[in-house]
């Protein structure tokens, strides 16, 4: 499974550490940090999830074993609120 930015979602950076998200199809806004931002790059960058834990991880030094399962409900988060959308592989 991959995913992709919504097409309805602009975003903007606040300051170095916050940046808002405006999904325009559904008038919400996310607010943010710099790690949920890194998380949500990475989880339009890589093919899979293990990808987006593994690179997340090497960029931020955290340990895969516990940050596993919090990179991954953030990613859930956003496919919540239609930040990024589930797409196949090769769409």
């Amino acid at each position: 499974m991959r995913y992709k930015k919504n097409n309805y979602v602009f975003i903007r950076k606040e300051n170095d550490e916050e940046y808002l998200l405006y999904n325009s199809k559904k008038n919400e806004t996310l607010l943010m940090n710099d790690i949920g931002y890194i998380i949500f790059e990475f989880a339009i960058k890589y093919e899979n999830l293990d990808d987006i834990i593994y690179n997340v991880c090497k960029f931020t030094g955290d340990d895969i074993d516990s940050a596993k399962d919090t990179i991954k409900n953030f990613i859930d988060e956003l496919i919540d609120k239609e930040i990024i959308i589930k797409v196949e592989k090769y769409e």
